[in-house]
């Protein structure tokens, strides 16, 4: 056994914030993840109120944060596991904070253009691939299989707070602060996250992981494709995503220039949503080993579908504000639940030597729809309306995502039950 697994297994009974690289790994992550998602506001806001562009120019910008995932996840899933966890992780964090302090200094100059938010977006998403793919690889390499659900709710509740801190600050910063103050705040955040990351001690991957780039990749597809649980919950991420982006886009419009909400209000309603996230997070991390998976997992983005329609339903009925507010609220529960299971399907169900292919793969299929998600949203948008564009994209998602009852996962009542994983990528 070596010295990690020893560790590991000594761990398994220990609260995961008691292991030493998994607090350090978790509290890095939730400072970059406020940056990040500050950012991910940010840029189509901008783009929207600065430049003063088109519904399809806010998607165009949103489609350029995310078309990184579909051309460099399968590159980042081959050589993420040659490097050490902290130099990968302290690269990544000091090019993104150098990127937006780059974009705070050009805009004090000048305003904003789509083509520098998009340029900006390409650049940040980039180095985003690398920087998931690693975290997310680490993490099941430091925490036991019986700390992996409470690790991963730990790790959702901190992703719901930067969901619903940085948008809700980022669009008071802009208000209030300006361009240039706000990009440097998130660059600090960024640079912030190196402190924690650097008593990280998780070496290179053993293994697979070493070898050359393509063939990794291809056996992390592989082995998605050929485990039927992985497989379906690829795809059905894969629908979800599409339908959300294209929501989000949408929801941009229709909050600015339908119901002509300021920055702030837009970040507030995106931050009661997330705070349903962290809620949801925490209490599934309290309730796992009393939950039956699979139910949990196909019902909970079926929740998150019909909150999301009847939410645009009832702006006609109830202040936008409240209405949405309510929606994202709701939505962000029941998708909490669903990424808290999913994050530890699929930890338990790939080997610690193939985790950052598999992942990768994952990522790559799952999030591949995003960036056509944000180009349908905008396209949508215009050819019909914000609002008809919502409730479509909405009653769509709620058709699709009813594909999980069908599933052999609804059948998975605890984590240890997957019985179809293969043996390893060949």
């Amino acid at each position: 056994m070596s010295a990690t697994e020893a560790a590991v297994a000594r761990g398994r009974s220990r609260s995961p914030l008691r292991t030493a690289n998994f607090r350090f790994l978790w509290l890095g992550e939730s400072l970059s993840g406020f940056a990040f998602q500050g950012t991910q506001f940010l840029l189509p806001l901008l783009a929207l109120t600065a430049a003063g562009s088109s519904a399809f120019g806010v998607g165009l910008v949103s489609a350029a944060q995310f078309l990184p995932t579909v051309v460099l996840s399968l590159l980042a899933g081959g050589i993420v596991g040659r490097f050490a966890v902290r130099g990968l992780l302290v690269v990544c964090n000091v090019l993104r904070g150098g990127t937006l302090g780059l974009l705070g200094a050009l805009c004090a100059v000048d305003e904003p253009t789509v083509a520098l938010l998009a340029a900006v977006a390409l650049a940040v998403g980039a180095v985003t691939v690398f920087h998931d793919v690693g975290y997310q690889a680490a993490v099941p390499r430091v925490l036991g299989p019986d700390q992996l659900t409470t690790g991963n709710g730990l790790s959702e509740a901190s992703y719901s707070v930067a969901q619903m801190a940085g948008p809700a600050l980022a669009g008071a910063a802009v208000q209030h602060a300006g361009l240039p103050a706000t990009a440097a705040f998130a660059a600090a955040a960024f640079l912030g996250a190196l402190v924690c990351f650097g008593p990280l001690r998780i070496g290179p991957a053993d293994g697979p992981e070493t070898q050359r780039p393509l063939r990794t990749v291809v056996s992390g597809l592989k082995f998605t494709w050929r485990s039927h649980t992985l497989r379906d919950l690829c795809v059905q991420s894969a629908l979800f995503n599409l339908h959300e982006q294209a929501f989000l886009t949408a929801f941009m419009v229709f909050a600015v220039r339908s119901l002509h909400l300021s920055s702030g209000t837009v970040g507030l309603v995106l931050g009661l949503g997330s705070l349903g996230a962290l809620l949801g997070s925490l209490w599934v991390g309290r309730m796992a080993a009393r939950l039956h998976v699979g139910a949990a997992v196909s019902w909970s983005l079926t929740v998150c579908a019909v909150a999301l329609l009847g939410g645009t339903a009832l702006t006609s009925v109830f202040p936008g504000p409240v209405a949405l507010a309510a929606a994202f609220f709701v939505n962000g529960v029941a998708l909490a639940v669903y990424n808290v299971f999913v994050l530890s399907l699929r930890g338990a169900l790939a080997p610690a030597e193939h985790m950052a292919m598999v992942m990768a793969g994952y990522r790559l299929v799952s999030m591949a729809p995003v960036p056509l998600g944000a180009l349908i949203g905008g396209l949508l948008v215009e050819a019909v309306g914000a609002f008809s564009a919502l409730v479509a994209i909405a009653a769509s998602l709620t058709l699709a995502s009813l594909a999980l009852r069908r599933s052999p996962v609804r059948k998975i009542r605890r984590l240890t039950d997957p019985a179809d994983a293969p043996s390893g990528p060949s």
